[in-house]
């Protein structure tokens, strides 16, 4: 399933966001591929890619590491 998601970051700036972001490629790319990351402008960036695994990306998203740090960030992400 092809995916585009708008991710605005309100505590942030979207070097903070991405360096984050990568920090759990690895992990993230058992249920997701062909990601493409594209900077919008100083708070918003668009990630488009395709969901292999929907169960474990939705696991993956609720690790509460991932969700502390999207928290303190201020990251909100818009699926399209």
């Amino acid at each position: 399933m092809k995916v585009s998601a708008e991710v605005t970051v309100n505590n942030g700036t979207y070097e903070e966001w991405l360096e984050f972001f990568n920090s759990y490629e690895s992990k993230r790319s058992v249920f997701v591929r062909n990601e493409i990351i594209k900077q919008i402008s100083a708070s918003k960036v668009q990630v488009d890619f395709e969901i292999v695994d929907l169960e474990g990306l939705t696991a993956l998203s609720s690790d509460p590491v991932i969700m502390d740090e999207e928290k303190r960030l201020g990251v909100v992400t818009i699926i399209k």
